[in-house]
């Protein structure tokens, strides 16, 4: 599996840190343009191709934010969720499940598995500029 560390020429305050964000997705489309977007809106992000090699880099990588597609083959998000939670990671990362099912209980699912929120693809850059705001401390 491919993984990637996108750098980001978002100007920081002086002294300030970026917080990291993985992304998690089998389908390599998907997890380049997130990580993309949030590397241009300043963070530094990682990318994983598949719900494994997203658990290995979460315990290296010590993401803040947890970027994780639901449907994934082999190993799905809600499994890869409860390996990341059962790492207790020292960074006690954010776990967003993405997903496009919006069927009942995919929400309650999710939030089961060790999911902090649930949000459905596509997802707008506005919305994600919002949830990022509102899940890591100003720097």
């Amino acid at each position: 599996m491919h993984t990637s560390t996108a750098p980001s020429s978002a100007p920081l305050p002086l002294g300030a840190s970026r917080y990291k964000v993985l992304v998690v997705d089998d389908q390599a489309d998907a997890a380049d343009s997130l990580g993309l977007l949030l590397a241009q809106m300043g963070y530094d992000t990682s990318i994983a191709y598949g719900a494994l090699e997203g658990v290995r880099q979460a315990t290296t990588f010590l993401p803040d934010v947890v970027m994780l597609d639901v449907h994934m083959p082999s190993i799905d998000g809600l499994d890869a969720a409860r390996a990341i939670r059962s790492c207790r990671l020292s960074s006690h990362p954010v776990l967003v499940a993405l997903t496009a099912d919006t069927r009942p209980g995919a929400k309650e699912a999710t939030l089961a598995a060790g999911f902090d929120f649930h949000l459905t693809k596509p997802l707008p850059a506005g919305d994600l500029a919002a949830l990022m705001r509102d899940v890591l401390p100003a720097p």
